[in-house]
């Protein structure tokens, strides 16, 4: 066995392909410390990924979450520091080139979420197989067994593959831009990672004749080693988190998401994402608003909330319901909206919290209220600056009291002046002073001819409903008798669900 620490990576260096060496090797120059620089840019592209909510389909089919990828590759960076506690820079000699290789393409990377995709997951394998064989070589290669020669063959060979594959990435990237058009970027290292894989099966078979439970109890390790390192420090972070949540907003806004969900029939609502307007605001390259106006009762909520469910999980969504009844009068007043908006958006994993932190944290320690802080149009600059799209959905804004709507709409269209694509859905009774407000934006009245079907469809559900449970007539309804109640529910009812479901509790009473 050599004697210098590195000396593997030095041999495998020694037998790479002559005319991969000059790319590899440049990628180190100039670098005092590889690994900061590797964990500071796999940091920057996590955060594009959760930013853009990217995800792509491997070559096994599987959907692979991209912000994911990058925060095994961090975890990786992270346990081989852990190791021996190593800064590698320019004087660490042949340790230093795959991880920066590997840097160098993580600063290349395209913003096409496939090629993305394709080198987060190549360079995520290779940072775990460099991370796991450093460890491996502690463990396994300080004997002088016969079987000794075979495992330090076994793993130049690995060693000499892997930074193959990194450097036939990194002369792609050399290349001049016309002739990396002509090429697919990482279809080569697609290929060499069968070739790792087999290096890697050839050097555990090896290793077993060895020490099996030396390799088993690897994995462990090194998981326990780092956990242990950085319990301490989320568990401070995660209680302070959840303490700017709590003074945030302590509203159920889900509950009140599913209690809709819950009253609501397959479909409805459909029609207005099929409507040329509705189609219109969505694919606006602007910050806009959409005001959705109608009687009572004709199903504006049940509209809001298929807004919400249509955007799906790979839009930034935030929603409020508002609501003046009696027992919930704290839904209708403007300083519980927003701070429940922005708690929606302040998820532990997402970079809004860093943001917030710092003034979030200053208006809590001076006891601001939280209607100081978001009183204030710039100060919701901290939540929508950092995404592009958001989408913020807030029902019945007709409810929320006259003396403050006013200030609180405008307080919104200002703020949507900060942000390249910052879309606001709001629902309304017909008001005219709300109409004012939005004459310039996506301003829509709900009228029968729009919601018939919804509304045939309720009034359907809802007589089969009364006769099941034998509500209407003791159940015994005949076919002729339905069809004419159904008729004459549907002429009087226009886009008016409410006054069916009033006349049919009639026709029960």
């Amino acid at each position: 066995m050599v004697s210098s620490d590195f000396s593997y990576w030095k041999a495998a260096i020694d037998s790479l392909d002559p005319t991969l060496l000059p790319g590899i090797k440049s990628t180190v120059a100039g670098r005092v410390d590889i690994l900061a620089d590797v964990l500071q840019v796999a940091k920057q592209n996590q955060t594009t990924c959760m930013k853009k909510r990217w995800r792509f389909k491997n070559l096994n089919g599987e959907t692979i979450i991209l912000r994911d990828i990058m925060g095994r590759l961090i975890k990786w960076v992270d346990r081989f520091k852990a190791i021996g506690d190593i800064a590698i820079g320019t004087d660490q000699g042949a340790m230093s080139v795959p991880w920066a290789a590997v840097r160098f393409l993580l600063e290349c990377v395209s913003s096409d979420v496939n090629t993305f995709g394709s080198i987060a997951e190549s360079l995520e394998s290779m940072a775990r197989l460099i991370t796991t064989y450093r460890e491996f070589e502690r463990l396994h290669l300080n004997g002088s067994s016969t079987i000794q020669r075979q495992l330090e063959e076994a793993l130049i060979r690995l060693y000499t593959s892997i930074l193959t594959a990194l450097g036939y990435a990194v002369s792609y990237y050399k290349e001049p831009t016309a002739l990396r058009i002509t090429k697919s970027p990482f279809r080569m290292a697609d290929n060499h990672m069968a070739g790792m894989r087999e290096r890697e099966d050839e050097l555990l078979r090896i290793s077993r004749m060895t020490d099996t439970e030396t390799l088993n109890r690897l994995e462990t390790i090194t998981i326990e080693l780092v956990d242990h390192m950085k319990r301490s420090d989320e568990s401070i972070e995660e209680i302070e988190n959840e303490k700017l949540r709590n003074w945030l907003s302590s509203f159920d806004f889900q509950r009140h998401h599913n209690d809709t969900a819950a009253r609501r029939l397959p479909e409805t609502g459909q029609w207005l994402l099929d409507h040329p307007t509705y189609q219109q605001w969505c694919n606006s390259n602007s910050p806009c608003f959409f005001l959705l106006q109608g009687i009572p009762g004709s199903g504006k909520t049940n509209m809001a909330w298929r807004v919400i469910d249509s955007l799906g999980p790979n839009h930034l969504v935030a929603y409020f319901y508002c609501s003046s009844t009696t027992t919930e009068t704290a839904r209708a007043q403007p300083e519980n909206i927003m701070p429940c908006i922005v708690g929606q958006l302040a998820l532990p994993s997402d970079p809004t919290l860093a943001r917030l932190t710092g003034p979030i944290k200053a208006a809590r320690q001076l006891r601001r209220s939280r209607k100081w802080y978001f009183e204030k149009p710039s100060n919701l600059l901290y939540v929508v600056g950092g995404y592009d799209p958001i989408t913020i959905v807030i029902d019945a804004i007709d409810e929320i009291e006259e003396d403050q709507r006013y200030k609180f709409l405008n307080n919104l269209k200002e703020a949507t002046s900060w942000s390249r694509l910052f879309k606001i859905f709001l629902t309304s009774r017909n008001n005219a002073q709300i109409s004012c407000l939005f004459e310039e934006e996506y301003n829509f009245r709900v009228s029968p001819d729009d919601n018939d079907k919804d509304v045939e469809q309720f009034v359907s559900s809802s007589i089969d409903k009364v006769i099941r449970e034998k509500i209407l007539l003791g159940g015994s309804v005949s076919t002729e008798l339905r069809e004419c109640i159904k008729i004459a529910l549907m002429d009087s009812a226009g886009e008016m669900f409410l006054w069916a479901k009033l006349h049919l509790s009639n026709f029960a009473a």
